[in-house]
């Protein structure tokens, strides 16, 4: 993919994916460097420690290293929180499936998500959270 990126740059720098990648030169001398993010968000990524690369432009040729900037994930992160959010979308997966199966054309969907959150006796913030969700597939559906 790098090789596709037609630039005069001697730097590209990416950044959005969370996990981020070791600074790769091509051939014609471009680096593409991106460090991930600078937070742990998800379980998986307990294990990646937050940091930055410095680029040394004076240095001959250019040097580009690594620079931690916090403790070993596995030092900082809740892991309780993260197992509590892993359960709530295994919650949500399933009233969803349940609600589904149950849903017929024309249904008021507001009778059904009441219905069903009174038979499995789901948390009020879960199902805010899926009716949060409903919403925001209606409102993707209508443009």
């Amino acid at each position: 993919m790098i090789d596709d990126v037609d630039t005069d740059a001697h730097f590209v720098l990416c950044s959005h994916s969370h996990g981020g990648w070791k600074p790769i030169q091509r051939a014609d001398g471009v680096w593409f460097i991106h460090p991930g993010a600078m937070t742990r968000l998800t379980l998986p990524e307990a294990h990646r420690t937050p940091g930055v690369y410095l680029l040394d432009l004076i240095a001959d040729p250019v040097a580009v290293s690594w620079r931690s900037l916090g403790a070993v994930g596995s030092e900082i992160f809740d892991h309780a929180t993260a197992e509590e959010e892993a359960g709530w979308e295994q919650r949500i997966g399933t009233f969803l499936t349940r609600m589904a199966e149950g849903v017929d054309s024309g249904m008021d969907l507001t009778w059904r998500i009441d219905q069903l959150a009174e038979e499995t006796g789901l948390e009020p913030e879960v199902l805010d959270e899926i009716r949060n969700r409903l919403l925001q597939r209606e409102a993707a559906s209508c443009g």
